[in-house]
């Protein structure tokens, strides 16, 4: 049985990526004994310092799946704080929960912000804002309800907590209710357009002007119904987007803050691509004959749409106090980013 030493190390925080666990397991000890010198730590930073083998991200896999056992008793909270003197056994399965029974990764999340009426996340690409109906048993909610208990389910049992969405495909602040009370006065706030977003995207392509006002109804497409388009006047549904040029790269590309005032389904996918100004990375609303042999390895790599929910301000529900969330630029947005800066300087 090992005994915990402590180490000076500096704490660290979830790490924001999507990681897909691949490392098989490796022969390590099965149980051991935690120091008083650990009380306040989290479980899965001990046993990556102490234990070491598998990296973090397996260790949370492996807790969040029941196989980690505190004074015999199943922890499924890879961030329970310890007390120190717990007996803490684990089970080596034999093929290891590196994925949901969806097949999807499984992710780590940000936690931003947490109150007894709100959680805001910084949510990485690729991750679901909620479940749906398709069987995807992986999303933003079931992260946090790991993490900070339940969320209030509403009317959609499917979405407990949501009281607004980010495509898959995109980053950033993503805010949830954890009352009943919190949930319905912030779905009132985003439908009474109270609530101010502003988003960061790389383009392909500059626009014309400084800023503009984008004033275009956006509806499903039929011929490929998960994509949207531009309606005919009178069709579809309202939407207005303004649209701000931070840096300009040559004719090529630019850094562009979008602030939507509604909230349609891929509003602002859509509205750029109908500028001539389709999102980096974005396969779904990208011209067949766009030029991107121009731009920088960095961005041609880029496997996701380069667009992140960077800032939520509104009013706390309860409290009426003035909020605002920003989620940090992603790494590989910032590589794009700094590649663009640097070709085209």
């Amino acid at each position: 049985m090992a005994t915990i030493r402590i180490r000076r190390t500096g704490s660290t925080w979830p790490v924001h990526r999507t990681w897909k666990v691949t490392h098989p397991m490796t022969r390590l000890p099965e149980e051991l004994k935690i120091a008083p010198e650990w009380r306040g730590r989290r479980l899965d930073h001990v046993l990556v310092e102490e234990i070491g083998g598998p990296s973090r991200s397996r260790w949370q896999t492996l807790i969040r799946a029941g196989h980690v056992r505190l004074d015999d008793q199943v922890v499924r909270k890879p961030g329970m704080p310890l007390e120190g003197g717990e007996h803490v056994t684990w089970e080596w399965p034999e093929i290891p929960p590196s994925e949901d029974s969806q097949g999807q990764p499984i992710v780590d999340i940000t936690i931003l912000h947490s109150d007894e009426d709100l959680v805001v996340v910084n949510k990485p690409a690729g991750l679901l804002s909620h479940r749906n109906h398709a069987g995807a048993a992986l999303a933003v909610p079931e992260l946090v309800v790991q993490q900070l208990g339940p969320l209030p389910e509403g009317d959609e049992p499917l979405r407990p907590g949501v009281v607004h969405r980010l495509d898959r495909g995109t980053s950033g602040v993503m805010v949830l209710a954890r009352t009943r009370e919190a949930m319905e006065a912030m779905q009132r706030a985003f439908a009474e357009r109270r609530v101010e977003k502003t988003y960061l995207a790389l383009t392909l392509g500059v626009p014309r002007f400084d800023s503009e006002w984008i004033e275009a109804p956006i509806e499903r497409d039929p011929r490929q119904p998960e994509r949207r388009r531009i309606a005919k006047e009178g069709e579809g549904k309202p939407a207005s987007t303004l649209l701000e040029v931070r840096e300009r790269f040559g004719q090529v590309a630019a850094l562009c803050a979008a602030y939507p005032k509604t909230g349609r389904t891929h509003q602002l996918r859509v509205h750029l691509a109908s500028r001539g100004l389709p999102i980096l990375g974005d396969r779904l609303y990208r011209p067949r004959n766009a030029r991107t042999d121009r731009l920088p390895a960095e961005c041609q790599r880029l496997a996701r749409p380069a667009l992140h929910a960077y800032e939520l301000s509104f009013e706390h529900p309860r409290t009426g106090e003035a909020c605002r969330f920003r989620a940090p630029w992603p790494d590989e947005l910032e590589r794009a980013y700094q590649a663009l800066r640097k070709q085209f300087a």
